[in-house]
């Protein structure tokens, strides 16, 4: 809880001092991700070569580890068998989960968020309920939010929340000016913000949320004790990349000014149009005695190639990216130990990620059943609902078949499905198995002849 002491002066410290050592570093994450690298602004000696280079590690690498742990969506399932009777029906909670989801896009949110998460290293998402009643899940972006944890508790107690408006001042000029918003276990305060000065808006009275915790969740990619932020997939193998994007550009220009060599002539002088000539001509006519050669660059760009593949390798493998195009068996179908062991280290990645996200995740689920209990007078059990993620793992469906044909009748039919990869939902597809079944056996018994007709 923000002390009620000057909270006007906390919140603007907060928010200068978030300014100057947050921001910055979201926005250069945020421009690795697009391309926007620091080779770009390197500059060189008028009349040398300045190739500028880049190339797209950071996105191959949060695009690979994001696909992999969340290219298919997030399934939810019912994870008790024997139902509490102090909560409402569980199967009936994420029927209206699933609801709630479908109206907000859910599978696209948690994509964003995620893959925003593991740009910056943070994400955070906003439930609330709408006016007309419905459910609303929202983004917020990491560079708008603070939150403030307990010291002691490590618990969320608020998050501040501003961002830049436009306002026209006494002379309709357009200036800009910050609103802060300030959400807490009880209430959303709104505040203006300008010239380094806080203010109470008092166009906007406090709303209470009636939630009894912070309604904001706060994703961390990867965490660190004592650290209040996650940190990003690009940190560990920043240093690397503008290693490799400087090494390449410098052979690149090598390459560049050495294409067009130089003459040397030897006993042997000529004036500007006889050279001018000669070059137009590709032919050079020279007296007795004279010589022309080419300076030609004797040095090998050997141990350049293999400095950028040992930081290609290195980068690939600090950042626990499958190398996905390189020894892959000449082509050749791989059996389902090589792909596992090719993604190892993604599978070491994921399931960090995945313990960070899960808690997320649980809170949106546990902010979600209390807005129902208030607007529905329902209590359902949040723990009961299993969060399931649906790993992108190539598999060799061929040599899995073959296992669960050999499986049939020594294990269960739900844990045979549950080895099929394509199969995202097993009770589901128990449910779609069983229906068939039962249509089956029905038209099968009206095929029957009636034989109490028979005589």
């Amino acid at each position: 809880m923000i002390p009620e002491v000057n909270p006007f002066a906390i919140i603007a410290d907060y928010i200068n001092e978030f300014k100057t050592s947050k921001q910055p570093e979201y926005r250069k994450y945020m421009n690795y991700y697009t391309a926007n690298h620091p080779i770009l602004n390197r500059t060189m000696e008028e009349g040398k070569a300045n190739t500028k280079l880049v190339f797209q590690f950071p996105k191959f690498i949060i695009d690979t580890a994001h696909s992999y742990l969340v290219g298919k969506p997030i399934t939810y399932a019912n994870n008790t068998s024997i139902e509490d009777l102090s909560f409402a029906d569980t199967d009936e909670f994420i029927k209206t989960l699933r609801n709630i989801f479908a109206n907000n896009d859910e599978s696209f949110l948690t994509a964003e968020i995620l893959k925003n998460c593991s740009i910056v290293g943070d994400a955070y998402e906003y439930i609330y309920l709408k006016k007309d009643g419905t459910i609303k899940m929202m983004e917020f972006p990491a560079s708008e939010c603070i939150p403030i944890y307990n010291p002691s508790t490590k618990e969320l107690e608020a998050v501040i929340r501003f961002f830049e408006m436009e306002k026209l001042d006494a002379n309709g000029k357009k200036k800009i000016v910050h609103k802060v918003e300030v959400y807490d276990n009880e209430k959303v305060t709104y505040y203006d913000m300008e010239d380094g000065k806080v203010t109470l808006d008092l166009t906007k009275p406090a709303a209470p949320h009636k939630l009894e915790e912070v309604p904001i969740i706060h994703y961390k990619n990867v965490t660190i004790s004592n650290m209040d932020y996650g940190l990003s997939d690009i940190k560990d193998v920043e240093t690397l990349i503008d290693e490799f994007n400087e090494r390449a550009s410098d052979l690149s220009n090598t390459l560049q000014y050495n294409s067009n060599p130089l003459l040397k002539l030897i006993n042997c002088t000529m004036d500007k149009e006889q050279l001018q000539e000669m070059i137009n001509s590709r032919c050079i006519q020279l007296p007795e005695g004279a010589q022309a050669e080419y300076l030609v660059w004797d040095q090998q760009i050997n141990a350049i190639e293999k400095h950028l593949e040992r930081l290609n390798d290195c980068i690939l493998t600090f950042s626990c990216t499958p190398k996905l195009y390189k020894d892959n068996d000449e082509g050749n179908p791989m059996s389902g130990i090589s792909i596992k062991m090719k993604f190892s280290g993604a599978d070491l990645k994921a399931n960090n990620k995945e313990r960070n996200y899960r808690l997320g995740i649980k809170k949106r689920i546990r902010l979600i059943s209390k807005i129902l209990a208030l607007t529905e007078n329902k209590v359902y059990n949040y723990n009961d609902v299993d969060i399931i993620f649906n790993r992108s793992i190539p598999q060799n469906l061929l040599e899995l078949a073959d296992i669960v044909v050999k499986l049939k009748g020594t294990v269960s039919d739900e844990t045979l499905l549950g080895i099929l990869p394509f199969v995202v939902d097993v009770t589901t597809e128990m449910d779609r198995v069983a229906k068939e079944k039962l249509k089956v056996d029905n038209e099968t018994d009206t095929t029957q002849p009636n034989t109490d007709q028979v005589k």
